[in-house]
């Protein structure tokens, strides 16, 4: 399997199985869950259909990037929703893209012959300001300061680290 379609296998899996393996809810609670993703598991599996027929590493982790910003908006509304468990969950996840689709692209691109500087820092630079917009909405919560919380926190960071040694070469 394409280590593109691994990726979405690996993002709309756990999606979908939250859904589907939530022991403590009704089914009218999944329902909701399920309907309340929902755009967001139709934006994984379109961009990871584009992802899987691109070949230009640039160009995977920028389509990596447009969906590490749809996790960012998930994440924040879980945060404005006081859902940690969602906003872990979507950060464990987060990371995953940031580190296997964003950072492992941008080391493919950077190794080539001439390696475009200003998109691989552009990219990285994306990244680093949506993990800035995850912190700063968790800062309008000061009453979420949970483990749960900073597991999430923590995930991103592990992904943004992950992109920015990509970008400097290190990855």
């Amino acid at each position: 399997m394409k280590t593109s379609l691994r990726l979405l296998v690996l993002l709309v899996v756990p999606a979908l199985a939250g859904h589907v393996l939530a022991d403590d809810s009704t089914p009218a609670d999944r329902a909701r869950e399920l309907q309340r993703d929902q755009g967001l598991v139709q934006t994984l599996i379109a961009s990871g259909l584009k992802l899987a027929a691109e070949k230009d590493p640039l160009r995977r982790a920028d389509h990596c990037n447009r969906l590490a910003d749809s996790y960012a908006v998930e994440i924040k509304r879980a945060v404005q929703h006081k859902d940690a468990q969602r906003a872990a969950q979507y950060g464990q996840q987060m990371q995953a893209l940031l580190t296997r689709g964003v950072a492992q692209n941008l080391a493919v691109a950077r190794a080539a012959p001439k390696p475009d500087e200003p998109e691989i820092n552009r990219l990285g630079a994306w990244v680093s300001i949506t993990a800035k917009s995850i912190e700063d909405e968790l800062g309008n919560h000061p009453e979420l300061e949970t483990e749960e919380m900073q597991f999430m926190l923590d995930a991103v960071a592990r992904g943004k680290a992950d992109v920015d040694q990509a970008v400097k070469g290190k990855h």
